[in-house]
């Protein structure tokens, strides 16, 4: 798979309360970047951090259509494809300016997300990644800089293309990884986020991209089962006359890491007058020798019901 094939998407949006989420003042440490051609090896490394606060904004405008006269595109390329738990994500922002307008670059970040998708339209974000690049004493590129000329957290920049290379360090446990079971679906996204400003109007380019992330490659190599095999227990009670209530609990596969988080996709099909108010799932792992796990189990507990009135 060539992932430089596919299209990022991206937006171009005037700053305004309800698009927040630019890049913050405060610019992370900076390190000695690895000796890596491809991704400008001049430029330094932004530490990797953890939001404080979940970017939700990402969610709710992730994709807004470029206004004309465009002055300013970016794009994600990614090293690799495929990504594991405890390494690290790879790659570069491209951005490129087209006019020669006094254009002022401000901040530039890049935000890696998990997302969880179910039901109507339903996003949860759960992990959030960021490097920041840009700060009072980190210019942008001297391809587009114009040298000499700042004004205070804003650099001029002028025609031209730039590129800022990044190296996300990535946890041991970054949860369930991607899945999706065609009801529900973890997603992993990296979002290049840059801020500037024409005159005294501030805007906003994003571009996104979708990557793969698995918990730990060690899972592939010891299981000998179909490791995309998925596990699927149900329970159904049929309730006279009101109908019948099922509840589908899944586990996109039979093996998981210890220590890090499994991702469980319960479906309710409710044909009845209750209302429920508790589901109770439970992972229950049964030992058939004293060294050897041969099966990991799952269990749906206890339906809560309340009749609605």
């Amino acid at each position: 798979m060539d992932h430089t094939d596919i299209n990022p998407k991206t937006e171009t949006q005037q700053e305004n309360e309800s698009s927040h989420h630019a890049p913050s003042d405060q610019a992370s440490q900076s390190s000695s970047f690895r000796d890596r051609a491809e991704l400008h090896t001049r430029l330094a490394r932004p530490r990797t951090f953890v939001r404080p606060s979940l970017p939700v904004d990402l969610l709710v405008s992730p994709v807004i259509n470029s206004r004309d006269p465009c002055y300013m595109k970016a794009d994600i390329f990614i090293t690799s494809p495929f990504h594991i738990a405890g390494g690290s994500v790879a790659g570069k922002l491209n951005i490129s300016t087209f006019q020669n307008a006094d254009l002022q670059l401000g901040r530039v970040a890049i935000d890696l997300v998990g997302i969880e998708e179910y039901g109507f339209g339903h996003q949860k974000m759960f992990i959030a990644l960021a490097a920041e690049f840009i700060d009072d004493d980190h210019p942008p590129p001297s391809t587009i800089l114009r040298q000499g000329e700042n004004s205070g957290p804003f650099w001029s920049i002028r025609k031209g293309e730039g590129a800022f290379p990044f190296d996300f360090n990535l946890p041991l446990d970054v949860g369930p990884g991607t899945f999706d079971s065609g009801t529900a679906r973890i997603r992993y996204v990296i979002y290049g986020t840059i801020l500037f400003k024409i005159g005294d109007k501030k805007f906003l380019v994003r571009c996104c991209r979708d990557v793969a992330v698995a918990p730990s490659l060690g899972e592939f190599r010891k299981t000998v089962t179909d490791f995309d095999r998925e596990v699927k227990v149900f329970e159904e009670r049929n309730f006279v006359p009101e109908g019948s209530l099922k509840l589908t609990a899944n586990l996109s596969r039979p093996y998981w890491f210890s220590g890090g988080s499994a991702f469980v996709d319960v479906l309710v099909e409710n044909e009845t007058q209750f209302r429920i108010k508790t589901i109770r799932v439970r992972l229950v792992r049964p030992f058939l020798s004293r060294t050897l796990l041969r099966n990991i189990c799952m269990v749906v507990g206890t339906f809560v019901l309340s009749r609605l009135h």
